[in-house]
């Protein structure tokens, strides 16, 4: 069923008699398996806005699609190139570095998720690459999901300055 994680026995008998054979013959065998759990939650990665360099940050909602009530959301993790610095609460909080283009994302107060906004360094634009992982509770158990999307960054012509006295 939906839902069920941990160790399963499995275990099969088989009886079984040859053509023109007046024995049956008995074999046995079984195994062990871990189910590990998962977030079974459906989470989709929807773009907000782009972004554009010096004015607006480009931002993404992760937004659960079909929800497993017995999970609950814990943190998102991003990971993104280096130069991009990650935020929450409307832009206006820096996520935590974690060094090596991770951020940690707290859920908000509710326990839904974020939204999340990057922004890019000094003359950085483009197509980002990110990975976000949902981390989550399902009763003991912890659990993660991994989704992958992008958002784009306008880069934008700075001014030029002249100094005629050189």
């Amino acid at each position: 069923g939906e839902n069920r994680n941990g160790d399963v026995s499995i275990t099969v008998s088989t009886e079984n008699k040859e053509s023109n054979a007046d024995n049956y013959t008995l074999a046995t065998g079984s195994t062990s398996i871990t189910v590990q759990p998962v977030v079974s939650s459906e989470i989709k990665v929807e773009k907000v806005q782009d972004g554009i360099e010096d004015e607006k940050m480009a931002s993404i909602e992760l937004n659960v699609v079909k929800a497993d009530p017995s999970e609950k959301f814990e943190s998102v993790l991003i990971k993104v190139a280096s130069g991009v610095a990650v935020y929450y609460d409307n832009g206006t909080k820096l996520a935590m570095n974690l060094g090596d283009g991770s951020w940690l994302v707290p859920v908000k107060s509710d326990g839904t998720l974020p939204e999340i906004f990057f922004k890019g360094k000094e003359h950085l634009g483009g197509e980002i690459d990110f990975t976000a992982t949902i981390n989550a509770k399902d009763g003991e158990a912890k659990v993660t999901k991994e989704l992958t999307g992008s958002v784009t960054i306008t880069e934008v012509a700075d001014g030029v300055t002249i100094d005629p006295t050189k």
